[in-house]
C-alpha cells in the first residue's frame, strides 16, 4: 500500500468537521515549509497539518496517539507566517503514547493543528477531538442563574488544579466548578442526587 499524505503543507491542511471525531494519517513523505514555526520544542522536519472550525463555544480536547516521540500544537491564524499558538505538547513514548491539548474555543474560529516528529521520524498516528467540561478550572466556573434547577455533568475528563484545596477534607482529582448568587437571603439545599459514584462537594 503506497500511502502518500496530502496535508504536508499548511495550504493543503485537511479540514476536520464536527464537534468530535478522529482521523488517521502518516508522516511518510512529509516535509517542512519556509516560515513554519517550531511546534512545541521541535523544529518542523516532518510536519502535517489539519484545520478545524469550532461549531460552538466551549472546551475541546485534541488528542494525538502514536508510538514515536512527537510534538503537536494548535494555532489560530490563516497563513503560515501569522500563526498564534494556543496550546502545544511534547510526548515521549517512554512515558506515554498519548498527548492531549485542551483549548478554549470560539464558535466560527478556525484552529490550525500541526504535528511534528522528533528528528524527522516516519510514523503513523491518530488525531481525535472531543468536547470536555468547560468548568474544570475555578476561573471557568459555570454561572447558575435560576433559583432552582438541575444540571447534568460528567467529570471524566476533569482534573484538579495546582493549589486547589481539598473539598470536604478529601483530595480532589476530577473537580468541576459552578457559581450561584441567590436573589435574597434564604436557606438553600444543594445535592448530588443521581450520582453513580461517591462524591464530595463544598461551598
Amino acid at each position: 500500500l503506497n500511502w502518500k499524505i496530502t496535508n504536508d503543507d499548511f495550504e493543503d491542511r485537511i479540514s476536520l468537521t464536527g464537534l468530535e471525531g478522529e482521523v488517521y494519517n502518516t508522516s511518510k513523505d512529509a516535509t517542512s515549509e519556509d516560515g513554519e514555526p517550531n511546534h512545541g520544542l521541535y523544529s518542523a522536519i516532518r510536519s502535517t497539518w489539519w484545520a478545524w472550525t469550532a461549531p460552538q463555544n466551549g472546551m475541546i480536547k485534541f488528542t494525538l496517539m502514536t508510538g514515536s516521540e512527537h510534538a503537536f500544537a494548535v494555532y489560530t491564524g490563516d497563513t503560515i507566517n501569522s500563526l498564534t499558538p494556543v496550546g502545544s505538547v511534547v510526548v515521549d513514548p517512554a512515558q506515554s503514547v498519548i498527548g492531549d491539548i485542551v483549548v478554549s474555543v470560539e464558535a466560527g474560529v478556525e484552529y490550525q493543528i500541526a504535528l511534528a516528529y522528533h528528528r524527522g521520524v516516519v510514523a503513523s498516528h491518530m488525531l481525535s477531538w472531543e468536547p470536555v467540561n468547560s468548568n474544570d478550572d475555578w476561573e471557568l466556573a459555570t454561572s447558575l442563574s435560576e433559583a432552582t434547577g438541575t444540571i447534568f455533568a460528567d467529570n471524566g475528563d476533569a482534573e484538579a488544579e495546582t493549589e486547589e484545596p481539598q473539598h470536604a477534607g478529601v483530595s480532589n482529582f476530577h473537580s468541576l466548578w459552578w457559581t450561584w448568587t441567590p436573589a435574597a437571603s434564604t436557606l438553600a439545599t444543594i445535592d448530588t442526587y443521581g450520582t453513580y459514584a461517591e462524591s464530595d462537594y463544598t461551598l
